[in-house]
């Protein structure tokens, strides 16, 4: 991943995209219903977001770098992006407490009940 930004995951059912260089929030994610537990960017694809939540969905979605650059000038006003829509949303069984890609098309998940599963995906 490019090492511009990072990802966290909050009990407030957000997601939120951060630059490095800056400290401010770039994009922040807002689907999910529960405590957001683990975020992932793809390895193959860095628009792309894997998160893993209490509400017992895993969601993939989509953020564009390009469009949301932090600038050297601290002083530029910058206003965060807010995602509200997942390009996939997969329902487990119980709170989820991580997900990450195995493939393009494949991820992995784990519940608080101690199962893990194997997802096939398209988007």
């Amino acid at each position: 991943m490019d090492d511009r930004y990072f990802a966290s995951a909050s009990a407030d059912k957000t997601s939120v995209i951060w630059s490095r260089k800056t400290g401010r929030s770039l994009v922040q994610y807002r689907s999910h219903h529960g405590s957001v537990n683990s975020c992932r960017f793809g390895y193959f694809d860095h628009d792309l977001v894997l998160t893993a939540s209490g509400d017992h969905e895993v969601h993939i979605w989509k953020w564009s770098p390009e469009e949301n650059k932090d600038d050297e000038d601290e002083d530029n006003e910058l206003t965060t992006q807010i995602i509200r829509s997942p390009l996939v949303a997969l329902r487990g069984d119980d709170v989820l407490s991580c997900a990450d890609w195995l493939q393009r098309d494949q991820i992995v998940s784990a519940s608080w009940d101690r199962s893990a599963t194997i997802w096939q995906v398209s988007y």
